[in-house]
């Protein structure tokens, strides 16, 4: 069964928009970083959202706009695409703290 749900454009929305605001905000870092995790949170909450219909056979799909009645920009959540972006959006969550922590550490390395 398909429905149609804004879920998949706004799971991917919110990166672009993390992007916007991350440009934005390039002087200052805490702020930046900020964005980051915040963005990373909303994706997995997004995403996780979806996994019951999934597990039930839905099939969540938005189409941003149609070029004819066939061609059109449509993305869709199965299964295999709910899998793959609950491991991306998980995995997004400590490298975000992980870049945190580099980037605010000295390293003796530093010149």
């Amino acid at each position: 069964m398909t429905i149609m749900d804004c879920r998949p454009f706004l799971a991917v929305g919110v990166s672009f928009l993390a992007a916007v605001l991350i440009s934005f905000s390039r002087r200052y870092p805490n702020v930046r970083e900020s964005w980051s995790v915040i963005a990373s949170f909303i994706k997995f909450g997004l995403i996780i959202s979806m996994v019951p219909g999934v597990l039930a056979g839905v099939t969540y799909e938005w189409t941003l706009f149609q070029i004819t009645d066939t061609i059109g920009f449509t993305l869709r959540a199965d299964s295999a695409g709910i899998l793959f972006a609950c491991l991306a959006a998980l995995l997004w969550i400590p490298i975000n703290f992980y870049s945190c922590l580099l980037y605010t550490s000295p390293s003796p390395r530093d010149s």
